[in-house]
């Protein structure tokens, strides 16, 4: 699932739980604080200064970290493959 999807998936369970018509037990008022909150929570910006240093180390450090899990994932998948084809042609040669 992307974040995209999540993120969705998300704001459809809010919105089921913030309207009144889905939820016959939660009052007018109920529903509109609930839906003042769920709004500030979305409008809270976090303020990360780009040219800070150690703001720089971190970034270095999940981008290494990223490639790494690509090669990683790259290199177990061409394996798999290579085992998957290299059992079928050691198959045909016992014949």
């Amino acid at each position: 699932m992307s974040i995209l999807e999540a993120h969705h998936s998300y704001l459809l369970s809010l919105f089921d739980k913030l309207n009144p018509q889905n939820n016959p037990e939660m009052s007018a008022s109920e529903s509109d604080a609930k839906a003042a909150t769920a709004q500030q929570e979305e409008e809270e910006e976090v303020d990360i200064d780009l040219n800070d240093p150690e703001v720089e180390k971190a970034a270095i450090k999940i981008q290494a970290g990223f490639g790494r899990f690509k090669k990683s994932k790259a290199t177990s998948g061409s394996t798999e493959q290579a085992k998957a084809d290299g059992g079928a042609a050691n198959a045909g040669d016992a014949k």
